[in-house]
């Protein structure tokens, strides 16, 4: 389950809101709906501490149909789950149908929802949606464990797009950000001196996400992240080639892929593409494939690779451009170019 779902923030959010769960959400998602380019791959929420939030609470992670998420356990475990599940601890970490969700009643350095939920905004991710997103301040305050270049890394990217202001507790955190192009074109800093010049607000643009210098689809609905979930799908699948089983890539196809590699004749179904590839891996010892470059635009994935084989002692590297289309979190058609002759050298040990 954990290696075909597809990752659907806002299917995970409608939930916890169809059953009147109170929550904020925090981490990297909440974030990312403040303006952050960086792509999270989880939901984070703290939900109110009291028993009937827990009921609601239940009832939709087992709607969700929520197993719990174990560090270097190779499977998911089968919980009950009721409002007792958090009677004891305060993180869980979920795998669920449309995702990963982690739930934290007591982020580091917050006090929990009461807290955060002060400052906490209503925010449309959809037409249909509409949740509370912890304040820029909080999720830098709720960082501070962290390693510090990477949290100012996150509050310089997703300030551009914030409506929060320069709140001491940001401004306490003893770091410099920089933020780029305020609303009068002109470059500003924070420092542990608060903004210079004149602007005492980070202003948000009139369009969500305006400033970000890519374009990105709001999270929900038929756009819902395609381009970060298409990404996501193809990386995942790049990295699973490590194992040497064709049968641990046939979840990331659809049943009617086209794999074609483009010197030879395309496989035509799920079937062939798994077999293909089997015999590929017939001829080799092992495989590991490295991505330079990636580029995505909706569901469409350009990778620029080298594709490195081992036959016996020896080891050979391919330069090799794929082309990936993604659809419903599984790959639809894969294209791959590169030199014929070279493979075949390789694998004839004439390399």
């Amino acid at each position: 389950m954990a290696d075909a779902v597809a990752y659907r923030p806002d299917e995970i959010l409608e939930v916890l809101e169809r059953h009147d769960v109170r929550y904020v959400v925090i981490g990297g998602l909440a974030a990312e709906i403040r303006g952050s380019p960086y792509i999270t791959r989880d939901v984070d929420v703290t939900p109110a501490r009291n028993r009937a939030n827990f009921v609601n609470l239940a009832a939709a992670l087992n709607q969700l149909e929520a197993k719990p998420r174990v560090p270097d356990l190779d499977h998911l475990l089968e919980v009950p789950l009721d409002e007792r599940s958090f009677d004891h601890g305060t993180t869980w970490t979920y795998v669920t149908k449309h995702g990963n969700l982690d739930i934290a009643l007591l982020p580091d350095g917050t006090q929990g929802y009461d807290d955060l939920a002060r400052s906490a905004t209503r925010e449309h991710l959809t037409d249909s949606l509409e949740v509370s997103v912890a304040a820029l301040a909080d999720i830098i305050r709720s960082r501070r464990r962290l390693d510090a270049k990477k949290t100012a890394s996150c509050y310089r990217l997703c300030a551009r797009c914030s409506n929060d202001p320069v709140t001491s507790d940001v401004k306490d955190l003893g770091w410099r950000f920089e933020w780029g192009l305020s609303s009068d074109g002109a470059s500003r800093e924070i420092g542990t001196s608060g903004m210079t010049g004149s602007a005492d607000r980070l202003v948000r643009p009139k369009a969500k996400f305006a400033s970000l210098k890519r374009p990105r689809p709001l999270i929900g609905g038929s756009t819902m992240g395609v381009a970060e979930d298409a990404e996501r799908v193809v990386r995942d699948f790049c990295a699973t080639f490590a194992k040497h089983d064709a049968e641990a890539l046939r979840p990331f196809f659809t049943d009617d892929v086209v794999y074609h590699n483009m010197p030879m004749d395309p496989a035509v179904g799920v079937d062939a593409a798994v077999a293909f590839i089997d015999g590929f891996f017939a001829m080799c010892d092992s495989m590991v494939i490295e991505t330079l470059n990636l580029a995505v635009r909706g569901n469409l994935v350009l990778t620029e690779r080298v594709d490195t084989f081992r036959v016996g002692q020896t080891e050979a590297a391919l330069p090799v451009m794929g082309t990936f289309e993604v659809q419903d979190g599984r790959i639809s058609a894969w294209r791959d170019y590169f030199d014929l002759t070279q493979i075949t050298k390789m694998l004839s040990g004439d390399a």
